[in-house]
Order: C-alpha cells, then sequence, then structure tokens
C-alpha cells in the first residue's frame, strides 16, 4: 500500500541500461536513474534525473525489458539516505524507492528490447516479445 504523505510518480526515460545486483545478504537490487522533462515555456529545454532503486523480482524484470532510452512509468517514494563526505561536508542524496511501474505503451513502449541493445547476466539469449499478451504471460507476478 503506498504512503499518501510520501508518493511520488515519474514517467520519463531509462538513461542507461538497467542492471541488477546482489547484496551480500543475497537481495537482488537495481539502481538506475530516470530522465524527466520539465514542461512549460520556461522550462522546456530542461530535463531532471531521478536516481531510483527496485529490489527482487521488480529489479530482474525492469532489467530484462527496459533499456536506454525507453519511456517508463514509475512510483513510490523518495528516501534521503544522508552521510558525511571524506572532506567532512554532510550529503543528503535522495532515491525513489520503486513500489510500482509501468510501460508506456507509445513509441518503443511494447514491451521488448531490441536484440542489438539486449542486457542478460546470465550469458543466455533475451526473450523477446511480439506482443503485450505474451510479455504478461512470462511475468512472475499477476499484471
Amino acid at each position: 500500500m503506498f504512503n499518501i504523505d510520501n508518493f511520488i510518480m515519474i514517467h520519463g526515460r531509462i538513461v542507461r541500461d538497467i542492471q541488477t545486483e546482489t547484496s551480500s545478504s543475497g537481495v537482488v537490487f537495481a539502481r538506475f536513474d530516470v530522465a524527466v522533462g520539465r514542461r512549460g515555456k520556461t522550462d522546456s529545454d530542461k530535463t531532471d534525473f531521478f536516481p531510483c532503486i527496485a529490489f527482487g523480482e521488480s529489479a530482474k524484470t525492469l532489467e530484462r525489458c527496459f533499456y536506454k532510452g525507453k519511456p517508463i512509468r514509475i512510483s513510490g517514494r523518495m528516501e534521503c539516505d544522508p552521510y558525511t563526505a571524506k572532506d567532512g561536508t554532510k550529503r543528503y542524496p535522495w532515491t525513489l524507492k520503486v513500489e510500482a511501474w509501468g510501460f508506456d505503451m507509445g513509441e518503443g513502449g511494447n514491451g521488448s528490447k531490441p536484440q542489438n541493445n539486449a542486457v542478460n547476466n546470465t550469458g543466455g539469449d533475451v526473450q523477446n516479445y511480439d506482443s503485450w499478451e505474451q510479455f504478461e504471460a512470462d511475468l512472475p507476478f499477476d499484471v
């Protein structure tokens, strides 16, 4: 369930190919950035970049289905993880913790990766889907 007090929804494009990692405790996660263009007369040429993190099956599915430049919709919560840098200054990095995501079914949003841009850390073939129905049937969760 979403916390209405800390809820953010963005629609943008993946900045670089998503790759999963595994923590020392065995948790699979993926860090990635989403570029979101601003709207308005004065901000039309500006872009904001949102650092995101997803965990578990979401991270694995995002890696398999999204690549650099692909449109995505993400919702979740913003979290600040402050720390002190080596030079003694206090830093306040913000990260969007992904709770839900979805495809932009417009341009480039058909749910398949192009063959020449496929990323797969297992060394096997990446499944390409001809339709949303094929992709949906292969998901490890209900849509």
